[in-house]
């Protein structure tokens, strides 16, 4: 097996084909001597990696791999591979063509910023709890130790 026969990358090519702002809002569209053209940020990633190897084995010791056992022998042989991939895509907005001009139009989710501080204050009140409950904990055992060592 050489390593052209390893890489594959129709998947890698399918997922960069499907992650588009066609994928999110469709094509872009005209009415009424309007045309509309989505606009969406797209991420994507991804990583491959391979490998094969060969080791000989001569005398009970593996020469190609010093952690190999010591009674092993014959010729040894290797393969690898691996791959991922990932992305997404947001919408952000739409460029709209007419007579009076262009005009970008951002779409803002108004949810995000009041959610992101309410996430943040039961976070905060959580470990301000947490810490009260620990030195809580602590000022007691060290009365209980007081009393303890104190009769």
């Amino acid at each position: 097996m050489d390593a052209k026969q390893m890489v594959d990358t129709k998947p890698i090519e399918k997922a960069i084909e499907t992650l588009s702002a066609n994928s999110i809002f469709g094509e872009p569209t005209s009415e009424h001597g309007v045309v509309v053209i989505p606009v969406a940020q797209v991420a994507f990633g991804f990583g491959y990696g391979g490998g094969y190897g060969e080791g000989q084995f001569e005398d009970g010791k593996n020469k190609a791999h010093e952690g190999a056992p010591e009674d092993a022998s014959g010729t040894g042989e290797g393969a690898g591979g691996g791959g991922g991939a990932g992305g997404r895509a947001t919408p952000r907005g739409y460029i709209r063509i007419s007579q009076e001009g262009v005009a970008y139009e951002s779409i803002e989710d108004e949810k995000v910023i009041p959610l992101a501080g309410i996430l943040m204050v039961a976070w905060s009140v959580f470990w301000i709890a947490a810490t009260i409950r620990f030195i809580a904990r602590q000022v007691g055992k060290t009365r209980q130790a007081r009393f303890k060592s104190g009769s």
